[in-house]
């Protein structure tokens, strides 16, 4: 992390907890009826709210323990269109999903082992109430369609604390 700088929204980048909760429904063998049969996982790790060319990011690691090796999360906005985020991964595979208020559809890009794809996800809710200094959560409801089939649905629900640093996958 880089020394901090005095921004409009205090002293940036931050320290800040990170907190995931998502629920993934596999729509392909069950659909909305394999809700209990959902796939969720829960976590909180470390992270970094920063503010690069106006734009906020909160930037955290995935664990490892999830299978992802060296990913890193980043959660991007304009804080005056808090309704368009992107949120994208880096590491053994990389993804880039957009999420918009008001358009709801968007291609996406997903790169595993060398392999490139293109995915469609629809946002059936999306509210954004992070505040880069005193944290907040971003919680999304989302389809993934892979050729127009409907495959998963996603809630994730993302906190940022940027009062109370902890890291439980160190």
């Amino acid at each position: 992390m880089g020394a901090a700088k005095n921004t409009k929204y205090g002293a940036l980048p931050l320290q800040a907890a990170v907190s995931v909760n998502s629920k993934t429904i596999d729509l392909m063998n069950g659909g909305e009826s394999a809700e209990e049969d959902a796939e969720v996982v829960e976590y909180t790790t470390g992270g970094t709210v920063s503010l690069r060319d106006g734009i906020i990011c909160v930037e955290y690691a995935e664990p490892k323990n999830l299978g992802m090796g060296d990913s890193k999360t980043a959660l991007c906005f304009d804080p005056e269109k808090r309704g368009l985020l992107t949120l994208s991964r880096s590491g053994g595979s990389t993804v880039s999903m957009t999420f918009d208020s008001e358009v709801r559809r968007q291609n996406c890009a997903l790169n595993a082992a060398g392999a490139g794809m293109i995915f469609s996800i629809y946002t059936k809710r999306f509210v954004n109430g992070i505040d880069p200094v005193r944290g907040g959560s971003v919680e999304l409801d989302y389809l993934i369609e892979f050729r127009g089939v409907l495959a998963e649905r996603v809630i994730l629900r993302i906190d940022v604390n940027t009062g109370e640093v902890r890291d439980e996958n160190a």
